[in-house]
């Protein structure tokens, strides 16, 4: 029997559509389709005749192939579905390009309507489906559980209409870019902030995405906090390039020169499970 494979597929096609009746190929389809009464392979070249082209019409028919279409590989199922009954075979990462949304305060419009949700819940969309995006603000929140369990009560000065955007990881959704993100916003006058892990490599992500502003814990609360100091360690060199570079702005100077005297790193769970403040912090 002949493993239904695109591979397979695609080389019953080449016979069907040859009209020499012999080629030369080095396909490992050629061996199996051989040992399995369709033509015969010998010396590198592939042999057949009508009627093994007329048999491997039928045996694409009966897995609602179309012989005379070139396989689309690469879609979703449901794309693949329309091509044969092995709706399994598609590759496609169905959520390669979704968004994952809500709002922090009232007043978020996402295509003309508001976006009123139970609390720990979020929009999840492809983004072909946003039309418009009407907000004040956008925070782009870094991990997934923040995100999911967003405290808005713990954000001192959330300004009406501010959206919360999760980021994206390479297991959950794609990581989404600044850029992307800004061509999907109607209002021109939409600032941006990123809330992440407080701790050198939170901060380094934060300035590479060019925000306007960063959500950083009140320094006043997480004094006495115990932090991570293997993550700061693993991580402080990225201070000194940032400091070698001359890009840290003078508004987070007091939280840089705190995770250098703490030598510790906080995550965004770990500060939000200890209901640690958080402010707004242009820059």
């Amino acid at each position: 029997m002949i493993d239904s494979s695109i591979r397979n597929f695609e080389f019953a096609r080449k016979v069907i559509t040859n009209r020499n009746l012999r080629f030369k190929t080095t396909a490992k389809a050629a061996q199996e389709l051989a040992d399995n009464g369709y033509g015969s392979f010998s010396k590198g070249y592939f042999s057949f005749d009508s009627r093994t082209q007329q048999h491997l019409k039928d045996w694409l028919k009966s897995m609602d192939i179309d012989w005379t279409k070139k396989l689309e590989t690469g879609k979703s199922r449901t794309d693949m579905a329309g091509q044969s009954i092995y709706e399994k075979k598609g590759a496609k990462t169905v959520k390669k390009n979704w968004v994952k949304l809500k709002a922090g305060t009232s007043g978020c419009k996402l295509n003309g309507k508001l976006i009123d949700l139970p609390d720990n819940t979020h929009l999840e969309f492809e983004e072909t489906e946003l039309n418009s995006l009407e907000i004040n603000e956008l925070i782009i929140v870094e991990n997934l559980d923040t995100f999911r369990y967003f405290r808005k009560e713990l954000i001192e000065g959330m300004v009406p209409a501010t959206a919360i955007l999760y980021r994206g990881d390479r297991d959950d959704t794609r990581t989404i870019k600044l850029p992307d993100i800004k061509k999907l916003i109607t209002k021109n006058t939409t600032s941006y902030v990123i809330y992440g892990d407080f701790d050198p490599a939170g901060i380094e992500i934060s300035l590479s995405m060019n925000c306007d502003g960063m959500i950083l814990p009140d320094l006043n609360h997480i004094r006495g906090l115990k932090g991570n100091a293997a993550l700061y360690s693993d991580q402080h060199h990225q201070l000194a390039r940032m400091e070698d570079k001359g890009i840290i702005p003078s508004s987070i100077l007091p939280w840089v020169e705190y995770l250098k005297e703490a030598k510790q790193g906080f995550t965004q769970e770990r500060m939000a499970v200890k209901s640690i403040p958080q402010l707004r912090v242009q820059i």
